[in-house]
């Protein structure tokens, strides 16, 4: 190999050994915070003098994507911005993972394992970083807050019998759930969206005879069940029984019904035609009344004319008559005064009412001569 071709070897050495080597320092000084997260900066040099969370050397600084460090003196803190669910189960044949399940106690002091699952929120980093340090988010949920439930669920258990945890499981659940809610989110900076119970693995004489009773249970839900189907199937015959009577009830009544009806409107029509008997009776009873009042009317009509008629005639007759007696009592009258007085002149009136002066005269001239 020439000395030219030496040196550009050496060169491409060199140049392969800064260009690794300045990855290598790249990689180091900067931290790539990823989507979902937010980091802070732990300076080991920071003091009360620089911008940082109080009680902590972590700078009071929220960073997100790609950030530069100085990796002898600072490390990044990183934290989640989303709901973080984590599963604190016991282990299951084939699993490699460790037992999570919690272990607590009943009012007897007797151990339950239960399965956990729990769902949290981190909302105020600086009191994250001032209650639990440096730690990893991750090792503060499995560890701080794993222990914190436990303890919080223990005290809540411990109220009641070992054979009532089974029963009133939603019930812990939600002190459980109230009281570690208020603590985590109080002290802690972190919020609780979900805590629940999931398997309750009881101590083996305890959920035998929780078995047995519970088969107990069974059997005299199994004879009420029976029980109540049998009565129910008793109630659908009594039913069906009520319901036929009713309708040969209704049957029988509605055919009285009928009955009544058909005697009913008999009689109506009875009435009816002697109504009607009566009623054409009374017309022809009006009838006959009218006409014999019609009659005696008439009758009346002409007794009355006859009597209009006799009357003039009479009228006529005494017209005729006080006529004659009157031509009679003037001649009477005339020669009476003819008779005492031949020269005495007799004056006759028409009879309208001066015919007495012919009386006048004779009773003067008999007054005279008796003078």
């Amino acid at each position: 190999m020439s000395d030219n071709m030496k040196k550009f070897v050496t060169a491409l050495l060199i140049l392969a050994v800064y260009l690794i080597g300045g990855i290598i320092v790249y990689a180091s000084t900067h931290e790539t915070i990823p989507a979902g997260y937010v980091g802070y900066i732990y300076d080991r040099t920071a003091n009360a003098k620089d911008d940082v969370i109080e009680g902590t050397s972590v700078l009071n600084s929220e960073k997100t994507g790609r950030i530069r460090i100085n990796p002898i003196t600072q490390d990044v803190l990183k934290y989640p911005t989303t709901i973080i669910s984590k599963n604190w189960t016991r282990l299951e044949e084939g699993d490699n993972k460790v037992d999570m399940s919690m272990s607590i106690a009943s009012s007897e002091g007797k151990n339950i394992d239960a399965d956990i699952y729990i769902s949290i929120r981190p909302t105020d980093i600086g009191k994250i970083i001032k209650s639990f340090g440096t730690k990893s988010f991750d090792s503060i949920i499995d560890n701080d807050i794993y222990g914190l439930a436990k303890g919080k669920l223990n005290g809540v258990t411990q109220e009641y019998s070992v054979y009532d945890v089974q029963a009133n499981r939603t019930e812990i659940q939600q002190k459980a759930f109230d009281v570690l809610k208020t603590v985590l989110n109080d002290i802690y900076g972190v919020e609780l969206i979900r805590f629940e119970l999931g398997t309750l693995i009881l101590p083996d004489d305890i959920q035998l005879k929780i078995d047995q009773k519970t088969e107990a249970q069974n059997e005299v839900e199994l004879a009420r069940l029976e029980r109540e189907k049998q009565d129910e199937i008793n109630a659908q015959i009594v039913d069906a029984q009520k319901a036929q009577s009713e309708k040969e009830l209704l049957q029988r009544q509605t055919e009285a019904d009928a009955a009544a009806y058909e005697v009913a409107k008999e009689a109506q029509a009875q009435i009816d035609a002697q109504k009607a008997k009566a009623e054409v009776a009374q017309i022809k009873r009006d009838e006959a009344e009218a006409e014999q009042k019609s009659k005696v009317e008439i009758a009346r009509m002409q007794v009355e004319e006859a009597e209009l008629k006799k009357k003039a005639e009479l009228e006529n007759q005494q017209t005729l008559t006080d006529s004659y007696f009157r031509d009679r009592e003037l001649d009477i009258q005339e020669a009476a005064v003819k008779a005492i007085n031949g020269s005495v002149k007799t004056i006759i009136t028409s009879g309208d009412g001066e015919g007495y002066g012919g009386l006048f005269g004779i009773k003067e001239i008999l007054a005279s001569e008796n003078e």
